[in-house]
């Protein structure tokens, strides 16, 4: 979708939003594709208890967490040392400032696109799809409203804070649909 909202960004500075998300893309995607895998066998097995599916839940949480953490935090302190950028990614001097923040605001994504995908790898081996199907309708128009919104009062991050908004509501989705499950779970019937 960030094709269709080139228009609102200076010069450039879609390529370097770009270049900041697909980083965090590649890191997301490498720790997804090296354990996706495990986890959806592991979590789907037949005969598999409760007990057994929260400890293998709750581990892929915090190992989730902790590099989110991580990440978030290194590039947080890169963000007030962008000149490192240069050396390493060979970006222009008048750049660099806009592209570490880039960065930094795109890490944040790193949490919740890594929770997203676990939880639609998890609902598909299940084939229970209604939810994820209604989460990227959701995704879509809260991405879409958010980017004509920060448009409309000319924010300069506007595709990383709508990314941000669009991703961390998916994940206060499944929250409160898990939460809800798990309660309802436990009422007496």
């Amino acid at each position: 979708l960030d094709v269709f909202f080139v228009k609102f960004l200076s010069e450039g500075d879609f390529s370097l939003h770009s270049l900041s998300f697909r980083i965090i893309v590649a890191a997301t995607s490498v720790y997804y594709a090296s354990f996706g895998i495990i986890f959806t066998n592991d979590i789907t097995k037949p005969g598999i208890t409760s007990k057994q599916t929260n400890k293998i839940l709750r581990n892929v949480f915090t190992t989730i967490l902790v590099i989110a953490l991580f990440f978030n935090i290194l590039f947080y302190i890169l963000m007030d040392h962008p000149f490192l950028w240069r050396f390493i990614l060979n970006i222009s001097e008048s750049n660099l400032t806009y592209f570490s923040t880039s960065l930094f605001y795109n890490s944040l994504l790193i949490f919740p696109m890594l929770i997203t995908s676990y939880y639609f790898r998890y609902k598909i081996a299940l084939n229970q799809i209604n939810f994820l199907l209604f989460l990227l309708v959701i995704w879509i128009l809260i991405y879409i409203f958010s980017v004509l919104l920060f448009q409309m009062y000319e924010t300069k991050f506007l595709l990383q804070f709508s990314l941000n908004i669009s991703w961390w509501v998916c994940v206060i989705f499944i929250t409160i649909k898990e939460y809800r499950k798990g309660v309802s779970s436990k009422i007496p019937i």
